[in-house]
């Protein structure tokens, strides 16, 4: 593993524990096993993430979270990426308890549910998808990823954020896998009746999108760096014939 010298003490010690996490009980063969599996989601992993506090990681101290530092929520989303994950962080983990903080009235209940694992959300901020009647949710959003597992939506319709039971009357999802066997589904409102989340602005929005944009590059860059690493290692022992 090449030393990232930029790291401070702490985001040193981050990045330390979240590899020797997901090397330890993460292996390539858990990780194949939950990819064939009809949810591709471990209870227990989310817990343990839940545990050692990465599902607070984009929210403050006062909101209850870890208040880390963006760089420190990239370590542990490229940590996940080494590992290809298929757990719900980006979207569960980060950014829908962003969004949850900045909302007055919800986030009382609904944080430290999701800080213990006890409530997984995804994520639906393309507003030209939805549209809003009178509370209720009209549209169809296709590839929701980890809309699959969600208990709960958060889901931009015109210039607000709404909150609602993913299985609720009027929400229809079709599951499927993605091709890095993570979950998805198309998910369809008809007349689906939800809670505004009255005090996130389009600003709140904005950032969460490039929060979601770099923590998803960064879970890439996991990838392709342990890619890297694995044909590296192979060149060095392989014989030609």
């Amino acid at each position: 593993m090449k030393q990232k010298i930029w790291l401070d003490e702490t985001d040193a010690a981050l990045d330390d524990a979240a590899r020797r996490y997901t090397a330890e009980r993460y292996r390539f063969d858990v990780r194949q096993r939950l990819s064939r599996e009809e949810r591709r989601f471990s209870p227990a992993v989310w817990k343990d993430l839940a545990d050692m506090g990465w599902l607070g990681v984009a929210t403050s101290e006062e909101a209850g979270g870890l208040g880390l530092r963006v760089g420190s929520i990239c370590l542990l989303a490229e940590a996940a990426g080494r590992a290809l994950l298929t757990e719900p962080l980006t979207s569960a983990g980060v950014v829908a308890p962003y969004l949850l903080a900045r909302e007055t009235v919800q986030r009382d209940e609904l944080l430290p549910r999701l800080y213990a694992g006890e409530l997984r959300i995804a994520c639906m901020l393309d507003a030209a998808s939805v549209r809003v009647e009178a509370g209720r949710l009209h549209g169809r959003q296709h590839v929701v990823v980890d809309a699959d597992i969600a208990d709960r939506l958060l889901v931009r319709g015109g210039d607000s954020l709404w909150l609602l039971d993913a299985s609720a009357a009027g929400v229809t999802r079709q599951s499927y896998p993605l091709l890095d066997g993570r979950g998805a589904a198309s998910v369809t409102f008809d007349g689906a009746e939800a809670t505004r989340l009255a005090s996130v602005g389009q600003a709140d929005i904005q950032y969460a999108l490039w929060l979601a944009a770099l923590a998803t590059a960064a879970d890439s860059h996991g990838a392709m760096s342990a890619a890297f690493d694995l044909t590296l290692d192979y060149l060095k022992t392989r014989r030609q014939f």
